[in-house]
């Protein structure tokens, strides 16, 4: 049945890390082949189990890609299950050895086309996972006379995923379909149990050929309205389909502790002159929706709660579901193959990037401090990278008073804080801000909208509660400062901790401020201010020219704590920034990263609030946004938060926002901005390796590499980006980094293939790796 300056230490244990993982935490995709062992049937309808160890018992993989291969003229149905039960290498069995909890990471049938997970999700199995064995299973609709070796091969990378994947499945084991009849339906509903957070991103049905429909719906803590979550048919190839391209207001959507989960399939049985029952053949019934959900990896339902075979709120399931009539069209959802509407889906259509292989790279003679910020420069056809860090400073808790006033006056750094550097060779090619800052955070580069060339450079300082704008090239003297030195405050002349600016495509300045103002402020491109606004609720913005306070609420708070303390309910911090243009008549957008409230605001650029992007996907924290224009995808680094019950580690989320021509569009169509709160905007993840604290990042105009800066450890990390059908150094889903050392060196590694277990190389390539 369907069932800061380093030390030596650290970069030696760094550089030991890197040894002790090297090639196999960047190989290619391997692909390890489940097939069935020559197998007969001595009737129809024969249901085959074979057992398979997992690819090594030694180390964790993450299966990207399940590719069938059924014969097509004999396989019904294949079902591929992870089981709990440590099987020793050896050839397929026929039971387990020992009792094992199993749960069902994969289905096909009907010709279905392979399984390709989304940009940093995979199946997590072997050692620390609930998967050590594999266990699939085969329904052979006519008898097997001739050996049969069908089955599945897994694609799959020992590059951590920073989402792992799972199958909670909704069926019915019993019901009676009467003869003659136009619309009969079964229904299933069950609550999610305790411990539970899970993001839903696809569906597949199953069912035989009465069936014309199998829907999915969610009652959020079981309140109303519901919520579809899709609509398939049976008929079609059954495959996992993404929830919009199921008729669902949204590309994913979390579910919780306390969610109820419904499902419904519709049968017509006019053709029928008999009773037919829910059973294991093919003139049986069946009534399956499988739910392919992304979660972290202490959040997937248990092995035995995986599933839902009861009718819990059956007068519930009926009030819903009977307001729900519609059936699904005889035609199938079109699947694109590589785009974000692959699995996750996207209104927009948009590519699907991809991530290279690291190249590692080295920057020698530099003495660096807390790496703050990056930016790039587009020159002569190509980019300079451009760090900034706080030399000899460095923010700690007792940086500031209880006032957010810096204790260290006039201590500005002596060194440069700017430095200009060619990203392929590392060769620094100038720096510059000595005397010139005391804690600086952000910075921005910008470009001229008609030539293209670097115009401007944005610096926000936290300690002077200050930001400057320097023209290109004119180092040594600000064109335009905005705040008080040292003087926190939060009308149009101060700020508090400001962060991050960013640009508007009609030269518009908007600072992120900051750590203690939870707003945005705008000002005009000659520095006069406009407007501000807070980020947690939306505010009509305030146009005048004249002081103007926050609400109370939202008032600098003055108390005698230290800096590293929650600032008023501790959801205040707005970190970084980032426009979205105004291309194809949209609304040009100013985004925020609220950091604590883990959620991303976007605004029209006079102030009236768009969307607001959150959900367990973004958890716990984000450091740094960055949209590229190039892929129409904006960029979030999450940071990683080991202080937590069950820590999270450091990685990237790729969203589609939405690009809404007006605000009366959202108004006239508000299922535009549905399930946006519960990661309904994520289309895929990228992983962070080695980096601790993601504290800012950056994407160069040409949208090819993505740069990104760890707070904790003082190094920089580049990212080559590239989208479906360019020639890049790897195959798809391969997420690394470039490690850019700064200051210290690490001797060169021997790298070493493991080809595993029952393994083979799909298309290896060198990386190249240097140091």
């Amino acid at each position: 049945m369907e069932a800061m300056d380093h030390k030596c230490c650290l970069i030696l244990l760094l550089c030991a890390l890197l040894r002790s993982s090297t090639m196999n935490q960047f190989t290619e995709l391997e692909e390890y082949d489940l097939k069935m062992p020559g197998v007969q049937t001595e009737q129809e309808d024969g249901y085959v189990t074979f057992w398979y160890p997992v690819m090594s018992p030694h180390r964790t993989f993450y299966v990207t890609d399940i590719i069938p291969k059924p014969n097509h003229s004999t396989a019904h149905h294949m079902i591929l299950m992870g089981c709990t039960e440590l099987l020793r290498a050896g050839p397929p069995r026929k039971q387990a050895e020992h009792s094992s909890s199993c749960s069902i990471l994969y289905a096909w049938a009907h010709n279905a086309p392979p399984l390709h997970l989304p940009v940093g999700v995979g199946i997590a199995v072997g050692p620390s996972t609930p998967i050590e064995s594999f266990k699939l299973e085969l329904h052979y609709l006519p008898k097997v006379n001739y050996p049969d070796y069908s089955g599945l091969t897994l694609r799959y990378t020992a590059q951590t995923q920073p989402r792992v994947v799972g199958v909670f499945l909704m069926l019915s084991n019993w019901a009676l379909i009467e003869p003659g009849r136009k619309n009969v339906t079964v229904d299933i509903s069950c609550r999610v149990p305790e411990g539970v957070s899970i993001t839903l991103m696809a569906m597949r049905t199953h069912a035989h050929d009465l069936s014309r429909a199998v829907a999915g719906y969610l009652l959020p803590r079981g309140q109303p309205p519901a919520q579809l979550l899709g609509m398939g048919n049976p008929q079609w190839p059954q495959a996992f389909y993404s929830l919009k391209s199921l008729n669902a207001k949204f590309n994913s959507i979390d579910i919780s502790s306390g969610d109820i989960l419904l499902a419904r399939c519709v049968y017509d049985s006019t053709s029928r002159t008999r009773v037919t029952q829910i059973g294991h053949t093919h003139s049986d019934e069946m009534c399956n929706l499988y739910l392919l959900y992304h979660t972290n990896s202490f959040s997937l339902f248990p092995p035995e709660e995986g599933f839902c075979m009861v009718n819990e709120f059956n007068e519930l399931a009926q009030k819903v579901m009977d307001e729900n009539p519609d059936m699904p069209s005889s035609t199938p959802p079109k699947i694109v193959r590589g785009s974000v509407s692959d699995l996750l889906g996207s209104s927009s259509g948009t590519v699907a990037p991809n991530i290279s292989l690291p190249r590692i790279l080295r920057l020698d003679g530099l003495q660096i401090g807390q790496l703050s910020a990056v930016a790039t420069a587009e020159i002569g056809g190509g980019h300079e990278l451009v760090l900034l860090h706080r030399c000899e400073n460095r923010w700690n808790s007792q940086s500031f008073d209880g006032r957010y006033r810096y204790r260290h006056k006039n201590a500005y750094v002596t060194s440069d804080p700017v430095v200009h550097l060619d990203p392929v060779s590392m060769h620094v090619k100038h720096t510059w801000g000595a005397n010139q800052f005391v804690l600086p955070h952000g910075i921005r580069v910008i470009h001229n909208t008609k030539s293209g060339a670097p115009e401007a450079v944005f610096i926000t300082d936290v300690a002077l509660h200050q930001v400057f704008k320097f023209n290109w090239g004119q180092w040594d003297e600000p064109a335009i400062v905005w705040g008080t030195a040292f003087e926190p405050g939060s009308s149009p002349r101060h700020f508090c901790q400001p962060a991050d600016v960013d640009v508007s495509s009609s030269g518009e300045i908007f600072i992120a401020d900051g750590y203690c103002n939870s707003r945005i402020v705008k000002f005009a491109a000659n520095g006069t201010y406009l407007s501000d606004w807070s980020t947690l609720e939306h505010k009509a913005p305030d146009r005048s020219s004249t002081i103007r306070t926050l609400s109370p609420r939202y008032r600098l708070q003055v108390r005698e704590e230290t800096q590293d303390m929650d600032i008023d309910d501790g959801s205040m911090i707005v970190h970084s920034l980032t426009m979205i243009p105004p291309e194809a008549n949209a609304l040009e957008q100013v985004c925020a990263a609220n950091r604590e409230r883990a959620e991303i605001v976007c605004f029209t650029t006079a102030g009236e609030e768009v969307a607001r992007y959150g959900g367990s996907g973004l958890l716990p924290k984000i450091y740094a946004i960055a949209y590229s224009q190039r892929h129409r995808v904006l960029f979030a680094a999450i940071n990683a938060d080991d202080n937590m019950e069950q820590p999270y580690k450091s990685h990237g989320v790729l969203l589609d926002p939405i690009r809404p021509h007006s605000l009366e569009q959202l108004s006239s169509h508000p299922e535009m901005l549905t399930g946006l709160k519960e990661s309904g905007a994520i289309v895929g993840f990228f992983a962070m390796p080695q980096i601790v604290q993601p504290h800012a990042m950056t994407i160069t105009t040409s949208g090819r590499h993505i740069y990104a800066v760890d707070l904790a450890s003082s190094i920089a990390f580049s990212f080559e980006i590239a989208t479906n059908g360019e020639a890049i150094s790897n195959r798809r889903r391969i997420q690394g980094t470039n490690l850019v050392f700064i200051q210290t060196t690490c001797e060169a590694l021997n790298f070493e293939k493991n080809n595993g277990y029952h393994t083979r190389i799909v298309g290896m390539e060198e990386a190249g790796f240097q140091w």
